[in-house]
């Protein structure tokens, strides 16, 4: 028993050194960029350029084992993307969404207690807070904006978008009770955008890098 004890000792101290953030429930304030585009199917496009936008917000990641979490994250962020239809114009959607996501996170510690790197995935759901769209006709010099249910462009859109996001990063240990965060996020979009009664889809496809500044909670 005096063995056991003296072998346990030290193997918990030397995991409890190891993982000083991530041993413990922590609190992440992100914020970044990316591009996002629109998968169609249905429509008969000649290009797709994709968005820039921003994303930020808030995360808690509790630990399930010593070097598995689970992530819970809330953020506001932009997508949408430019189509240009043959011989009609081109148009552009803008959308808006509160995304709450539920990842699963797996860390690797690569440089003892100061560097670790960690691979996240789990399902997501976006609430839209705004989609507008703006149409600009190649035939004659009109140029319509508008919400994209409104009657005049008719491409209503639904409420909630659900997603996978994957992705992968890195955290550094700026201090003791301060780490910073690099991660690279893909979401693949499940469910289309679009609402409409036309034999239609558009699936949002979405690339972000963000930083954030973590701190343990407790």
């Amino acid at each position: 028993m005096n063995g056991f004890k003296s072998f346990m000792l030290p193997t918990l101290l030397v995991l409890h050194a190891a993982t000083p953030l991530a041993g413990q429930a922590t609190l992440a304030f992100k914020a970044g960029a990316g591009t996002s585009r629109i998968a169609f199917t249905g429509v008969e496009l000649n290009e797709v350029e994709p968005r820039s936008g921003m994303t930020a917000g808030v995360s808690v990641t509790v630990p399930l084992a010593p070097r598995i979490g689970f992530e819970l994250w809330g953020a506001f962020t932009q997508r949408g993307a430019t189509a240009t239809i043959f011989q009609l114009g081109e148009i552009s959607y803008r959308l808006n969404y509160v995304q709450l996501s539920a990842l699963g996170k797996a860390t690797v510690p690569v440089a003892a207690d100061r560097v670790s790197v960690h691979l996240f995935v789990g399902p997501a759901a976006g609430l839209e807070t705004s989609c507008t769209a703006r149409f600009t006709s190649a035939l004659q010099p009109i140029e319509l904006t508008d919400e994209c249910d409104s009657d005049q462009l008719n491409t209503p859109s639904t409420s909630v978008d659900l997603a996978v996001v994957g992705g992968a990063g890195t955290q550094f240990a700026l201090a003791p009770r301060v780490g910073l965060s690099l991660d690279v996020l893909y979401t693949l979009g499940l469910r289309s955008t679009y609402a409409g009664e036309l034999d239609r889809t558009a699936r949002n496809r979405d690339m972000t890098v963000q930083a954030g500044l973590v701190l343990p909670i407790g």
